[in-house]
C-alpha cells in the first residue's frame, strides 16, 4: 500500500509539472502573438502613407484570418462576394478607417496570385471555407 501511495504521489507531481510547463509555454506564445499584433497596430497608426497602412491591415488580416489571407508561398484564395461587409466590424474593433480596409482589400485582390485564385472558380469565407 505504501508503494502504491508513493507511485500515486510521484505521478501527481509529474503531471503537475508537465501541466505547469505547458501553461508557461502557452503564456509565452500568447505574449509573442500579442506583441506582434501590437507592433503591427502601432505601425498602422504611425504610418502616414495610405498604401503602407493598407499593408499593415493585410498583415493583421493574415494574423486573424490565416485560413483565408494566406502568406506566401501559399496560393491566395478568392474572397467571397460581400466579404468587405463582414470585415467592417473587425476593422472598427481594431480602430481602422474603412477607407484603409478598402485599400487593403484592393491591394489583396490585385495581382497574378489573386487572378489565379479567381480562375479556380472557388471563393472562400473568413474561416477559409469554400462558399458558393
Amino acid at each position: 500500500f505504501f508503494f502504491i501511495s508513493i507511485m500515486f504521489h510521484a505521478s501527481f507531481v509529474i503531471c503537475f509539472t508537465i501541466c505547469f510547463i505547458l501553461l508557461v509555454a502557452l503564456q509565452l506564445y500568447n505574449n509573442s502573438v500579442i506583441k506582434k499584433r501590437h507592433s503591427i497596430i502601432i505601425k498602422y497608426f504611425e504610418e502616414q502613407n495610405k498604401t503602407a497602412k493598407a499593408i499593415q491591415i493585410i498583415q493583421l488580416l493574415q494574423e486573424d484570418f490565416p485560413a483565408l489571407f494566406t502568406k506566401k508561398p501559399k496560393a491566395k484564395k478568392a474572397l467571397k462576394i460581400g466579404i468587405y461587409k463582414e470585415l467592417i466590424p473587425w476593422a472598427r474593433e481594431n480602430k481602422f478607417a474603412l477607407n484603409y480596409l478598402d485599400e487593403a482589400l484592393h491591394l489583396w485582390t490585385t495581382g497574378k496570385r489573386y487572378r489565379n485564385a479567381l480562375e479556380t472558380g472557388k471563393r472562400y469565407d473568413l474561416k477559409g471555407n469554400q462558399v458558393n
